[in-house]
């Protein structure tokens, strides 16, 4: 079983490609990780600056598992074009 992280950059375009081209047909998990808005608030120089009624923060992480889950199926449609036997994984960011 082959793991490739994939967010939609060239680098993870590329990492598919010479998977496909080194294991051709093997099966392969590919996997985006998103990040809970709160955590990307708490990591910024704004903090959690927001005050609770600015923002609806459960829509923005539903938004964002959603586009995850998309880049995860972008990521499976080009290893099956590489080659790979392919299937799409998200999951959340695990804390530290």
């Amino acid at each position: 079983m082959i793991l490739i992280g994939y967010d939609g950059s060239r680098d993870a375009r590329e990492a598919i490609d010479r998977a496909g081209e080194l294991f051709h047909g093997d099966p392969a998990t590919i996997l985006t990780v998103w990040v809970p808005f709160i955590e990307l608030m708490a990591r910024t120089g704004s903090g959690l600056a927001f005050s609770a009624g600015m923002v609806n923060i459960d829509e923005i992480d539903v938004a964002a598992e959603a586009n995850a889950r998309d880049r995860a199926n972008e990521g499976v449609e080009h290893a099956k074009t590489a080659g790979l036997n392919a299937e799409p994984r998200t999951r959340l960011r695990a804390r530290r």
